[in-house]
């Protein structure tokens, strides 16, 4: 397994040459960002802001593609939309790329802020429905 620093340089290599479209996969983004969904990556010369997109490496050389929460003890701290917790901290030298767009194949839209309730809301509204019942029928 490649480390993931150097999956990050990698990828942030490319991403210096050209911005690069990759298809996602899962559905911690919301409903808005279905998988299969792609994002355009681009490369920024500067640390993540809150609530900007980015991609990054996971100690498993995953690439996951979250919203930046914030920075802790020099650590980058992502959560996705619909997650009720966020993800594992990681070093600057994880971080690969800003994500300036996001197309379903039929629209492109940018990945703002604004967003994050609506997907928020819609993954909590399935998770109370499946407690109710399950504490209504116990």
């Amino acid at each position: 397994m490649v480390a993931p620093d150097v999956r990050a340089r990698l990828f942030r290599h490319r991403l210096d040459r050209e911005a690069t479209w990759i298809a996602t996969d899962g559905a911690s983004m919301g409903r808005r960002w279905q998988a299969g969904v792609r994002v355009l990556l681009e490369a920024v010369d500067r640390a993540p802001r809150r609530g900007e997109v980015w991609a990054y490496c996971t100690a498993e050389g995953k690439l996951v593609v979250h919203r930046y929460v914030r920075c802790r003890d020099g650590l980058h701290v992502f959560q996705g939309d619909a997650s009720f917790r966020p993800d594992q901290p990681v070093p600057t030298t994880w971080l690969v790329g800003r994500v300036r767009s996001v197309t379903d194949g039929t629209r492109t839209w940018s990945p703002r802020r604004r967003h994050v309730m609506a997907s928020r809301v819609s993954a909590t509204v399935p998770a109370i429905r499946r407690r109710l019942r399950r504490a209504i029928h116990e």
